[in-house]
């Protein structure tokens, strides 16, 4: 039960980190071009994982790969970093804010419907009511912004797909790792993964790099790259994969609930947002669904 108690806990930290990086994604993107930026971010979390990875995980030059492994860390690469951070960025350039978190909301239901069609995970009916709980309280919370959207309404069309493929996109993430046998090393592995995910984006940041006015940026604007780095990447996918290692992938369905409610919660502390009791309340209904995902759903396999 501890086990479980602290991979809940992983999956709940991991899903705060995530909602932050929308907070601090916008304070970066009107600032730095995003491939520029997102290079930056990456090239800070290698430098600060590097170390990590080494003192708690051994000589990381010495460590040996399959091939199925790297293949899906790749994958996990594509998916889950390059191109969740480039439709969620573009996407939020399009659409409010708001609309943006009613598409994230969507998150542990697409992951559940991932899991059953790729992993081929049997997902009880208890689990689906606990995800639709879920889903229920994030998009009550996004629907006091909602009132408020505003914007072309084609552009803000094309804003909201881009961010459910940015939701698709971290569920695969989640789906890939569970194709991953390399487990022991979180650590590791991450680093790997953001390796990978720097490569892609390094080509078109150079080209952003050369025309970039960097005469613009003040020294404090540097520190949402920093903090983007260190914490929603490297802090948030160690935390992520440690906690998914140990439950199934529709457990982990529940907890991408937590991001959204994350997001409103730091609009409030960082932007001054309101908090309302829809707020309250869509907070209460997640920490309910996932309970029931999560506990009960344990609870009931011992008992079997």
């Amino acid at each position: 039960m501890r086990k479980n108690l602290f991979a809940y806990f992983n999956l709940t930290m991991a899903m705060f980190l995530a909602g932050s990086s929308v907070v601090v994604g916008k304070m970066i993107v009107n600032v730095f071009p995003i491939f520029l930026s997102q290079t930056i971010t990456l090239l800070i979390s290698v430098v600060a994982i590097f170390p990590l990875a080494w003192i708690f995980e051994g000589n990381v030059f010495k460590m040996r790969f399959k091939k199925k492994d790297l293949l899906y860390m790749f994958l996990q690469a594509l998916t889950g970093m390059f191109l969740f951070r480039l439709f969620l960025l573009y996407g939020l350039r399009l659409t409010s804010a708001a609309e943006g978190g009613i598409i994230t909301s969507t998150g542990p239901a697409i992951l559940a419907i991932l899991s059953l069609m790729i992993l081929k995970e049997r997902i009880s009916i208890r689990t689906w009511i606990g995800i639709a709980i879920c889903v229920l309280g994030v998009l009550l919370i996004n629907t006091v912004k909602a009132e408020s959207s505003s914007g072309v309404m084609g552009l803000r069309i094309l804003g909201n797909f881009l961010i459910l493929l940015a939701v698709v996109g971290e569920g695969l993430f989640t789906i890939f790792r569970k194709k991953i046998s390399y487990d022991d090393k979180p650590i590791t592995s991450t680093m790997i993964i953001i390796v990978f995910a720097l490569i892609m984006f390094i080509p078109i940041s150079i080209f952003e790099g050369i025309s970039f006015d960097y005469r613009s940026v003040a020294f404090l604007d540097f520190i949402p790259l920093i903090v983007y780095g260190l914490f929603c990447t490297v802090l948030a996918y160690i935390c992520w994969f440690s906690g998914v290692a140990k439950v199934s992938v529709s457990v982990a369905a529940g907890f991408t609930g937590v991001m959204p409610v994350s997001s409103v919660v730091l609009a409030f502390l960082i932007l001054g947002e309101t908090i309302t009791w829809k707020h309250i309340l869509g907070t209460i209904l997640v920490i309910i669904g996932i309970y029931m995902i999560s506990f009960i759903r344990k609870k009931q396999s011992r008992l079997a």
